[in-house]
């Protein structure tokens, strides 16, 4: 006996219309730490966008050797960086990149599994 194919009606979408765009995005699961995520959430709201996109950004900028916060002549703002200060105030950052980063931090992370 054939198998039937059983079309749904679909429902109308909620939420966000999306733009169309030729690029396909994928779910991609990412763990950040704490501070850092809630900060990256922030700045993509101040930026407008939602924080998947925000991530392209910042990294396609980085990749092309550029800030993706500054403006066109290759500087932050001053009020964008008064934001960021407050924003890494008000999120409790009080450490750098390196220390983040640093063999002694990894090794935390990896006796917390």
């Amino acid at each position: 006996m054939a198998a039937k194919t059983v079309q749904k009606a679909s429902a109308p979408r909620r939420g966000r219309k999306r733009k169309e765009t030729p690029f396909r995005r994928v779910l991609m699961g990412i763990r950040v730490e704490e501070h850092v995520g809630k900060l990256l959430r922030a700045l993509a709201i101040l930026q407008g966008v939602p924080v998947g996109e925000f991530v392209e950004q910042l990294l396609l900028a980085a990749i092309e050797g550029d800030n993706a916060l500054a403006d066109a002549k290759g500087k932050i703002p001053a009020p964008v960086k008064k934001k960021i200060e407050a924003l890494k105030e008000a999120y409790d950052i009080n450490f750098s990149r390196y220390q983040l980063l640093s063999p002694e931090s990894q090794r935390t992370l990896t006796e917390e599994k």
